[in-house]
Parts: C-alpha cells; structure tokens; sequence
C-alpha cells in the first residue's frame, strides 16, 4: 500500500482520511504548517459529547487544507468517527494542545495522533457491540459450517449404563460437554472429560451445531434398524435409518452425522430410537468430530523495523527498503520517519514509496532513519 509518491505532489482528495492521517503522523517536520486556531479552553466536565465533538472538528479544520481534501467531506469524516469514541478519548483529544504529539511535529502529526486514538477508540466500541459480534459470523448455525476433526471418544455405551433399547423405544444422548455433564452417565468415557476428551467440552462457548459420530449396534436380538437424529417425538425422527442389520447377533457400525437438538424442549443432544418390529440392541456411540459454526478470527498485525544512517550531503538521497514480513504475515502498510523519531529540523523525508522510504539530510550531522512495515495474517480458526 502506498502512502504518497513525492513532497511536491498534492495527496488525491479522494484519499482516504485514515491512510493520510496515519502516514502523516510518522512525518518530520518540514515547512511551516498552516497556523492552528488556539488551543481549547477546558470544558466542564458535563458538557454534552456533541458539542465536544464539534469543538474538536473547528479545530482541526486547517488540517483539510493541509491534506487537500474538501473541507466538508473531511469534517463530515473526522465528526463520524468521533461520534463512535467514548467521552474520555473525546476529552483526551479536547484537552491536547496543538502540537502534542511531539515538541516538534506539524499540525498535520499532532492530529494524526488525534484521529488514531478517536479511530482506536470507535473500533473498541465496534468489537463489543452486537452489531460487531455479528459481523465475527460468516455462516448460520446450521449452515456453512466448519468440521472440526476430534480424537475419538465414546459417548454412550448402553452396555455399561442404560442396557439394550427395546424396539419401537428410544432414547436421549449427550454427544457434547458444556462442563456441568460428562459421558460416564451414558456408559460413556468415565472421568473429567477436560482430561479424557478434552475436544468435547465447549463450557462457554458456541456449542457444536453437529456431530460426526460412529453408532455400533451390539448384542442384536432380532433384524432391525437404528434411526439418530436431533430429537423429539417419534413423529420428528427421519425416515431414514443410520443403521441397519438384518439378523440376531450381528454387530455392525456406521459413521454419520448427527444434528444436534439443542437441548431445548426436553430433548438433549441427539435421539437413538429402534425402529424394528421385534427384538432389542445396545447401542455404542463414539464420537470423532464436529460440526461449529464458522466466525472470523480477529486479524494479526505487528510491526518490524529496520533502520539506516543518514549523511548529511547535499544532493544525496538515503534510500531504505521497508523490511521483509516473517513467514505467513503480509505487509499492508509501510511508515518512515526519520532524525531518531523526532523530527529533527533538516532532515526531509522526500518520498514514501510503495516499498521504500527516502530521506535527503541537510541537517549537518548524520541521523537515523526508520522504515517500518505493518505485518498482518488472518490467523484462522
């Protein structure tokens, strides 16, 4: 991403206020600034957001010169975003004098530094909201689904608790943990699940919105069929079966996937129900995966630095490379500054290119210039 091509050339007014206000902020101090209005007087504690807000946007308004943007699209932008921020990051703001980022940065840094912590603020507002949470989801809760693979682990043994199903009968498992039940009370893996079936526990969080689970029919009396679903009435359960066998004392297994019931209505996670005309079987219930609903993992950003030394010459530019992302990570954005961070008089950062920064020093003695890259991944699920 760039962030301008030379001192001389006019940033577009179509450049977005973000991206100007950020790259800005790293500048050194170059030609004299438009004359900011005097800084505002402190305000009683119970004045209105709005009128903070407004107090805040006159003032920087000379900024909007200074990034070549139409004066009443800036304000409408930078009023929007302060709109989103809490009364203390607006007092914060409020209070700063006009050049408080720094004893010797512009106007244009000093409301960079401004408009990032309004920016910072509003996003931390977003992510809390429920309006945020639901823009986290990328499918619904029974579709668009993400498989989770699982070391297997039994859920239900009829054979230990329970004994065999009698034909025409059925009933309710647990096939997941949210850590005020466990699996030894169906036959299944006996102790704390944290510790035995580690992956089946979802205390607190979104339950799985399936199962992928292998069912064995064991000590068959008589031909029949298992039917598995969600649960409910008999007159909910599927005309398909999961599981078929067709004589006494056969023992045979399927893997299938298994919707989940939700718990809600008196059912629990899933229903077995015998559907032959005769007979009885226990049942055994392993399962080896889930099925959770997708959401976005919040994206991954750091920094990395690399810095060069910077004659003073005249007529002799310094170029520095923006540093190389560690593996998996993407650079989205690059930053220069340059006089060790402070913007030291004489030292002119003359171009920020797509991939490097440039420096001319004219300040007599060398200085240190730094070109940062903003390395970011979306870490997955």
């Amino acid at each position: 991403m760039s962030f301008g091509s030379n001192s001389s050339t006019p940033i577009s007014p179509r450049a977005g206020l973000a991206v100007a206000a950020c790259a800005l902020l790293f500048l050194p101090a170059g030609s004299a600034p438009a004359a900011p209005k005097p800084a505002a007087v402190a305000q009683p504690a119970e004045a209105s957001s709005s009128a903070i807000i407004e107090r805040i946007v006159d003032r920087w308004t000379p900024v909007s010169s200074e990034l070549k943007q139409d004066v009443a699209i800036w304000r409408a932008q930078f009023r929007a975003v302060l709109a989103k921020s809490s009364m203390q990051t607006l007092q914060t703001i409020d209070a700063m004098p006009a050049k408080s980022g720094g004893p010797n940065h512009t106007l244009v840094q000093a409301y960079g530094y401004a408009y990032r912590l309004a920016a910072a603020d509003a996003g931390a507002a977003l992510a809390k909201s429920a309006a945020g949470q639901a823009a986290l989801k990328l499918g619904s809760a029974t579709s668009d689904l993400v498989f989770v693979p699982i070391t297997p682990c039994r859920a239900v043994d009829t054979r230990i608790v329970g004994g065999p199903i009698n034909f025409q009968t059925q009933r309710d498992f647990f096939y997941y943990s949210d850590g005020a039940n466990g699996f030894a009370g169906q036959g299944g893996d006996a102790g704390p699940l944290g510790t035995t079936c580690p992956s089946t526990v979802f205390a607190g969080g979104t339950p799985p919105a399936a199962a992928a689970a292998t069912v064995t029919a064991v000590n068959t009396t008589a031909a029949g069929n298992f039917v598995v679903w969600g649960g409910g009435p008999p007159s909910s359960a599927p005309t398909i079966s999961a599981l078929n066998w067709d004589q006494a004392g056969q023992v045979i297994a399927n893997t299938t996937i298994i919707p989940g019931g939700l718990r809600a209505g008196g059912n629990l996670d899933f229903t077995v129900r015998y559907n032959g005309p005769s007979g009885s079987s226990n049942v055994v219930v392993d399962v080896v995966g889930y099925f959770i609903e997708n959401t976005a993992t919040a994206l991954d950003c750091t920094t990395t630095a690399a810095s060069i030394s910077i004659p003073s010459q005249f007529g002799v530019d310094t170029p520095l490379a923006f540093p190389n992302c560690a593996a998996g990570y993407t650079r989205t954005a690059g930053f220069c500054n340059g006089g060790g961070g402070t913007g030291t008089n004489g030292v002119y950062l003359i171009e920020t290119g797509p991939a490097t920064c440039t420096w001319r020093n004219t300040s007599g003695a060398a200085q240190t210039g730094n070109a940062v890259s903003q390395c970011c991944r979306v870490p997955g699920r």
